[in-house]
């Protein structure tokens, strides 16, 4: 129920609205419960029904216990299932990372700056830039926040 801008409802037409409502939902739930115990005793007996006299042997089960590595290997290409904690070929192992582009820093930007960035922050873009520019930029930055990079 809405009302014009401006005006208030009686609180009558209010309590009258919201008694309303609420029968309405008691004849819900009183159509869902009846309905329900009118059919969950049919649906118990045909499912009692349709079960088989004697219990039927199953020569392997549904589900494999084990599974093939070369199945594993053909479903997920090209190493076959990940495993928790085991490394796949090309994880980085530790150490030095590798060298994508040697001499060269990888600058992120603001989107990973712990502060509310400012204009400095905003005057390099993301990406890979030499040993020195990168130097460059960095104290650009400390000097802009006052010694807070």
């Amino acid at each position: 129920m809405t009302f014009p801008e401006g005006t208030f409802p009686d609180v009558a037409s209010v309590l009258e609205l919201s008694n309303e409502r609420d029968a309405f939902l008691a004849r819900i739930d009183s159509a869902f419960r009846e309905g329900f115990d009118t059919c969950w005793p049919i649906a118990f007996e045909a499912a009692r029904q349709a079960e088989p006299a004697e219990p039927v042997d199953v020569d392997e089960p549904a589900w494999p216990q084990q599974i093939s590595p070369e199945l594993d290997r053909r479903r997920w290409p090209p190493h076959g299932r990940a495993r928790f904690a085991e490394p796949r070929p090309g994880d980085y192992q530790g150490g030095a990372l590798p060298a994508e582009r040697p001499g060269m820093v990888w600058l992120a930007g603001p989107a990973v700056h712990y502060h509310g960035c400012t204009e400095a922050c905003r005057s390099y873009a993301p990406g890979w830039y030499s040993a020195d520019d990168s130097v460059a930029i960095i104290a650009a930055l400390d000097s802009a926040l006052g010694g807070a990079a």
